[in-house]
């Protein structure tokens, strides 16, 4: 269902999923502030001024679980790193010894 609604901060009509009382450009500049937005910051504008639909906040949430479920798997895994001898830093990116 699509609504017409009108935006509390800059009073600009909108077209919403819900009754929104912010227009995606006022909710993204609130969420952003005086930085450059960064990814969350738009997800979050869109579902604030009902830009973004049921079934993609729901797939968003999806999205969301399964990266912080890779995120829970690699954190439980014991990485063997090795150590460089010379900065001490993992030696897998290291490029010390390519400096000789």
């Amino acid at each position: 269902m699509r609504n017409v609604c009108t935006c509390e901060t800059c009073q600009t009509p909108f077209v919403s999923q819900k009754h929104s009382t912010i227009c995606f450009d006022c909710a993204l500049k609130h969420f952003a502030g005086n930085t450059d937005p960064e990814e969350g910051d738009f997800n979050s504008a869109l579902l604030l001024s009902g830009k973004m639909t049921d079934n993609e906040a729901r797939w968003l949430q999806e999205d969301l679980k399964s990266v912080e479920q890779v995120q829970d798997d690699f954190a439980e895994e014991e990485i063997d790193m090795d150590i460089c001898e010379i900065c001490g830093g993992d030696s897998l990116w290291c490029h010390c010894e390519d400096q000789d």
